[in-house]
């Protein structure tokens, strides 16, 4: 439907308007099928020229000297504005498709240097080097803002994002692999290094609970973990099968190293407490066989068997060293000391009694028998 209903026509090729000093400051005409209407300024230069092209409208605005500066135009894409400057160098567009609308900014080269478009999946800010590859682009999507940088190559080295309003950071190589993430959630935050092969190595985090460092095998399983929390460090060196090998710790300024079996069995301790220091042997089923301590600054050894009896004691004391040897239930069946800087051997039946009592005496040997009352029954000599 035509906007005017014409009540006269008049056909003609070209079509001149004048002012009343006779310049010429409008014309309608076709060229080559193409219709156009041009306005000029007193000087006679073009300033706007409204024109259709490919089925296709469009306008330009030209400055004083008749340059087109601005041009407005609607393609098959969608309506569009281009900005050039006085050498007629396009240096700014903007259009609307069906995507969303999309401005791009040019240097004196027509080369890209800044470009914002906004689309269904987000709207997106790119900053361009010399030769208009995109090297910083800032998106906001439905997750939240991300940060990208990229090397001169156009690979991505940085990104920096807002997901789910926790930001995180990650690294990436020349060959565009993950090598370094770094986060910050409601728990704490975290920093995690990855081998080539985009497999993370290292991972480091720092909660409430405290702070952890982990270093993984090749596999991803954990290798080494170090613990910091508020009762002090704690190490801990793991076998191929995940399995604990090894554990140091501090806990409550006493330290502790403990050595496991392949199994997960405790078969070693070392520790040190405010009593002094202390070594503990065990078997595979984990029952301590062997104990070496310096309690009170005595150093004293112990065996035990499977039952956890104690069997053998042997300790050193200012008055001299002893060596006890007991029966599984705990009671002596030999002790050998020399407490009193003189060497003697005493034996004891199945009821823990005193039955025999050998002894050194300056250059005198003694051997002293008992009954079972405890009386002596015999001396040698």
């Amino acid at each position: 439907m035509s906007m005017f209903k014409a009540k006269r026509t008049v056909e003609a090729e070209e079509f001149v308007l004048k002012d009343r000093e006779g310049k010429t400051r409008a014309k309608l005409f076709t060229m080559e099928d193409r219709p156009y209407l041009v306005m000029m300024d007193a000087a006679g230069e073009p300033r706007i020229i409204i024109g259709m092209k490919d089925g296709q409208p469009h306008i330009i605005l030209g400055d004083t000297e008749g340059r087109g500066e601005l041009l407005l135009n609607v393609n098959r894409l969608g309506p569009g504005v281009t900005m050039k400057d006085s050498g007629e160098k396009v240096r700014a567009a903007l259009c609307v498709t069906n995507e969303g609308p999309d401005l791009t900014f040019y240097d004196a080269s027509f080369k890209k240097r800044v470009r914002i478009a906004d689309a269904p999946s987000g709207t997106a800010v790119a900053l361009c080097d010399s030769g208009g590859k995109p090297r910083v682009s800032l998106a906001m999507v439905a997750e939240g803002p991300v940060l990208s940088l990229t090397d001169a190559g156009g690979n991505p080295r940085a990104a920096i994002a807002v997901k789910n309003d926790e930001p995180a950071v990650v690294l990436f190589d020349a060959s565009e692999k993950a090598r370094a993430g770094l986060a910050a959630t409601a728990e704490g935050s975290s920093l995690t290094l990855f081998a080539a092969d985009e497999r993370p190595r290292v991972q480091l985090q720092a909660t409430e609970a405290g702070s952890d460092v982990a270093l993984l095998n090749a596999d991803v399983s954990l290798g080494a973990q170090v613990h910091l929390a508020k009762d002090g460090p704690n190490v801990t060196l793991y076998g191929r099968d995940g399995s604990k090998r090894v554990v140091l710790d501090s806990e409550h300024d006493e330290a502790q190293l403990a050595l496991y079996g392949p199994d997960g069995e405790l078969r070693a301790t070392v520790q040190v407490t405010e009593d002094g220091p202390a070594i503990g042997l065990s078997d595979q089923t984990g029952k301590t066989r062997a104990a070496l301590d310096a309690v009170d600054g005595d150093p004293r050894l112990a065996f035990f068997d499977r039952d956890g009896n104690q069997r053998v004691n042997i300790e050193v004391t200012d008055d001299g060293p002893a060596v006890t040897i007991s029966r599984a239930s705990g009671t002596p069946l030999a002790r050998l000391d020399a407490t009193a800087e003189e060497p003697a051997l005493c034996l004891f039946d199945a009821k823990g009694r005193m039955r025999s009592n050998l002894a050194v005496e300056g250059e005198t040997t003694t051997l002293t028998l008992f009954n079972g009352n405890g009386d002596v029954s015999r001396r040698i000599p």
